[in-house]
């Protein structure tokens, strides 16, 4: 049983650093997206105010497209990781939970064949006494 718990508490740890390298990877994202933003937003050029804002809304509409495409790829890949950790713990599981079945069924098995054979010990003991109590009652008569 302590294999089966020891890949369990494994597959569990592997899930779970998974998760945190996606939750740093996206908090990377953001922070390379709003780095961005923020060179975007200082650029200048040597243009008219209004030719200058539309070329820095474009770039920010550009920039925010890729973004989702990206985390929406990340996000993707990540959820199918998780299906497969997700997979592979309820087949650890249920392994984990028929070697426990099967212990407690051959522990059932060792106590029936120990009460057995106590229970025919004494059956055998109280016989004896039985015939014993019986010859005695025919010596007496």
């Amino acid at each position: 049983m302590y294999s089966s718990t020891t890949n369990y508490f494994e597959l569990a740890q592997e899930t779970a650093t998974i998760i945190a390298d996606e939750l740093a990877a996206a908090n990377q994202r953001t922070l390379s997206y709003f780095k961005s933003l923020w060179e975007i937003a200082g650029r200048s050029n040597g243009e008219s105010a209004l030719r200058s804002a539309y070329e820095r809304t474009e770039a920010i509409v550009s920039l925010t497209e890729r973004e989702i495409q990206k985390s929406l790829r990340s996000n993707l890949d990540v959820t199918e990781k998780l299906f497969a950790q997700s997979k592979k713990l309820q087949q650890q599981s249920y392994e984990s939970a028929k070697e426990i079945a099967d212990k407690a069924l051959s522990n059932v098995k060792q106590v029936v064949e120990a009460a057995g054979e106590r229970i025919e010990g004494l059956t055998e003991r109280i016989e004896e006494t039985a015939d014993v109590a019986a010859k005695k009652k025919r010596v007496a008569v």
